[in-house]
């Protein structure tokens, strides 16, 4: 089970936040308006539903220090991860 210590709290606006919603990540400056999401298709909010990444690189080591932006990084090493969100 992944530890999520920083779940729930705004990161800093230069860290890397891993979104639950897409499983991609982006710098929580690029948040959009409201805290959602970063990427357009994608609807989660930002402190609810996104993990700072270093937080989730660490319970996922084989991940890079910093993410690409536009990549998708799962959970499960590519097993499907559903939590019912739209991301359309």
């Amino acid at each position: 089970m992944m530890k999520s210590a920083g779940h729930g709290k705004r990161p800093s606006g230069t860290e890397w936040v891993w979104c639950m919603g897409c499983l991609r990540a982006y710098r929580a400056t690029e948040a959009r308006r409201g805290g959602l999401c970063s990427y357009s298709n994608c609807d989660a909010l930002m402190g609810e539903l996104t993990i700072p990444w270093p937080e989730y690189q660490t319970n996922h080591p084989h991940y890079p220090a910093e993410p690409e932006r536009g990549k998708e990084y799962p959970p499960n090493d590519g097993e499907s991860f559903c939590l019912g969100i739209s991301t359309f």
